[in-house]
């Protein structure tokens, strides 16, 4: 069924090439689904994520440095340096360009989600090796809830990906149609038709 719902949709969006002026109008709306223009508040809000983000950096690549650990504490400490550093460089970009694509959002949220699940499983072969360790078994469950916390944001951002993927299709169709309902109407005109 749902081939069939694709091919009539590629069928119909065929079926009416594109003018520039349905071009343009599509792309203006396309530009109001895909990008937000931020807000005073969600300057703040940026700003801030930029400055934790920053400061996790700069307390991993110190910790690194100075406190001695093992391979799984480098990788875990790497893995969230690394995390934060392209969401802070997301972050700048998008400040500095006065738009934000909608979509870095599921990518901020994606990056986070990886890197939790990673930082479990690092953390539970931590615990494995050390089992008579009561901290390995806290950090697990600090770690998981991280991990969950980062999966529920990951699974919002899905859905409303979608959401936009649709309305975007939406869009698209609605476009076509009124260009190509502007067409039959003057093609009407010229014959004489009501």
């Amino acid at each position: 069924m749902t081939n069939t719902r694709d091919d009539f949709r590629e069928r119909l969006l065929a079926a009416q090439p594109m003018t520039p002026a349905l071009q343009e109008g599509y792309r203006r709306e396309l530009d109001a689904i895909l990008y937000e223009m931020p807000t005073l508040q969600g300057r703040v809000a940026a700003i801030t994520l930029l400055v934790i983000c920053a400061a996790v950096v700069i307390a991993e690549v110190r910790a690194m440095v100075i406190h001695p650990g093992s391979v799984g504490y480098y990788l875990g400490a790497a893995i969230m340096a690394i995390t934060c550093a392209m969401v802070a460089f997301l972050i700048a970009r998008d400040l500095v360009r006065g738009k934000s694509p909608r979509k870095n959002a599921f990518t901020v949220s994606e990056m986070f989600y990886g890197a939790s699940w990673i930082l479990v499983v690092i953390q539970c072969l931590h615990g494995l090796s050390t089992p008579g360790d009561p901290a390995s078994t806290f950090n697990v469950l600090f770690v998981m809830a991280f991990a969950a916390v980062c999966t529920t944001w990951a699974l919002a951002n899905r859905i409303t990906a979608a959401e936009l993927g649709a309305k975007e299709q939406a869009l698209r169709l609605e476009c076509r149609l009124a260009d190509l309902a502007e067409k039959l109407e003057r093609k009407g005109a010229a014959r004489g038709e009501p």
